[in-house]
């Protein structure tokens, strides 16, 4: 019997990046801090593996060719790098993912 678990590979931003949307979440008034903390801890159970991904010299030439973000732009190289397709909503990233040659899933 094969076992078989799916895993999210995001860049070490990631966390950054929940954080920041929990604290603007938190600061809204949409959630409370106890529930920001909660949701925190339940995000660290999934099967999530975060990665450095590339220098700065590189992020930057990617993301200016590509007029991203530098955040975004480690989602993108992340994906060149360990040659997995990506899942975004985000209508830039997505051409980028697309113009480098990546399947991108829209979820």
């Amino acid at each position: 019997m094969e076992s078989h678990t799916d895993t999210a590979t995001v860049p070490w931003v990631w966390q950054v990046e929940v954080a920041n949307a929990l604290g603007k979440a938190v600061s809204r008034a949409k959630i409370p801090l106890p529930r920001a903390l909660e949701i925190w801890d339940e995000l660290l159970l999934l099967p999530i593996r975060q990665v450095a991904v590339g220098n700065v010299p590189e992020l930057l030439t990617l993301a200016v060719k590509h007029n991203l973000s530098v955040y975004d732009t480690c989602y993108l190289q992340l994906a060149l790098i360990s040659n997995l397709p990506m899942a975004t909503n985000d209508e830039k990233l997505k051409r980028a993912a697309e113009a480098s040659g990546l399947v991108v899933m829209v979820p």
